[in-house]
């Protein structure tokens, strides 16, 4: 086991190594995150990208890498749990705030058995499945007090068909269908339903 710091959060390495006829490692890292130094964990592109945002709250990542090593490469699997986090967001007028979640994610998926938070003291809850990275398929759900969305959707080389997305908010039931093609110059194509209750 080794302890130190990264960007002034606690971090800690443990491993072992088993059969060295034909070696099997499996490997650690673990990360007490101060939400607030996130951009400093990210690669400068992705950094300047969110600069505007601000982050808040705390996160234990880890990350662990598996396999054999006549194998490589190494297997990964990645559980972020986040709690009372908050998210400023320049374009929004209130923060985003006590944000609680667990995320898991591997070479092929990644899942968010839940995650809520509070937005203009409305109670939201979202909860998803990403999988296929090379043209990913998402299932996605949010929901709150008066509505709830779900979208699945599938992506192609230059294309996002949206198989549905449905929902209700208060009484009125959206069913809707289409799909995005060429991003450079998006061409969206939707069908669908909408039934108001008023």
């Amino acid at each position: 086991e080794l302890t130190g710091l990264s960007y002034g959060c606690p971090i800690k390495y443990e491993g072992r190594l088993t059969d060295f006829k034909d070696p099997y490692l499996v490997l650690t890292e673990t990360i007490d995150m101060d939400l607030s130094k996130l951009p400093s964990f990210l690669s400068k592109r992705v950094s300047n990208s969110i600069k505007q945002i601000s982050f808040s709250g705390q996160s234990k990542v880890a990350l662990t890498m598996y396999g054999k090593l006549s194998e490589w490469p190494l297997k990964l699997k990645v559980t972020a749990d986040v709690t009372t986090g908050g998210i400023h967001i320049p374009a929004l007028k209130n923060p985003i705030q006590n944000i609680n979640s667990a995320v898991t994610f591997d070479e092929n998926k990644l899942e968010l058995p839940e995650l809520t938070a509070e937005y203009n003291q409305q109670a939201y809850r979202v909860t998803g499945v990403v999988e296929n990275f090379s043209a990913p398929q998402v299932d996605i759900k949010l929901s709150s007090q008066d509505l709830v969305f779900q979208t699945k959707l599938k992506t192609y080389d230059n294309m996002v068909r949206f198989e549905s997305i449905s929902g209700k908010l208060f009484n009125s039931d959206i069913n809707i269908l289409g799909e995005l093609e060429n991003f450079k110059q998006p061409n969206l194509k939707l069908s669908g339903e909408l039934n108001l209750d008023l």
